[in-house]
């Protein structure tokens, strides 16, 4: 049985493992996030409640396999915080957490903050190392370009 504090456990031992790895293929198939998925529909609440308190934290796979459901819409594919949030709704509307416009307004700020912290990292390094965006990460600059776009 999985318990709060073995899920805790799980997932800071994944996490750790997992943390310098930007391939999502590897971060899934690490043997702590399977052994959370092998816990099965238990799972779901712990998984949602984190994603609620801790952001998006690469949980879509998880949910997507112990569910067996997509509420993810398709453009938000790509874009963790949205992906995150359809499935805070997916939780709220099947009745497993409570999401009111107040969580999703504190959520949202929450972001909001982390994505400006990444822009301005990558920024700083565009600016240290001008080659950093040229040749090693041209995902990463074109999503950066997307949220810049956004908040013009």
């Amino acid at each position: 049985m999985l318990t709060i504090e073995k899920f805790y456990e799980l997932k800071h031992k994944w996490k750790t493992e997992t943390g310098g790895l930007s391939i999502t293929y590897h971060k899934i198939k690490n043997e702590n996030y399977q052994e959370i998925i092998a816990m099965g529909e238990q799972a779901i609440l712990f998984i949602l409640t984190d994603l609620k308190e801790n952001g998006s934290e690469g949980w879509h796979e998880a949910l997507h396999t112990l569910t067996k459901e997509q509420p993810v819409i398709k453009e938000h594919f790509g874009r963790l915080d949205e992906v995150a949030l359809d499935w805070l709704k997916w939780g709220h509307e099947k009745g497993l957490i409570s999401f009111d416009e107040k969580d999703k307004r504190i959520w949202d700020l929450e972001q909001g903050i982390d994505e400006a912290k990444t822009m301005i990292s990558f920024l700083y390094n565009c600016l240290m190392f001008p080659d950093h965006w040229k040749h090693g990460y041209p995902n990463q600059t074109l999503s950066v370009l997307k949220q810049l776009e956004k908040l013009h």
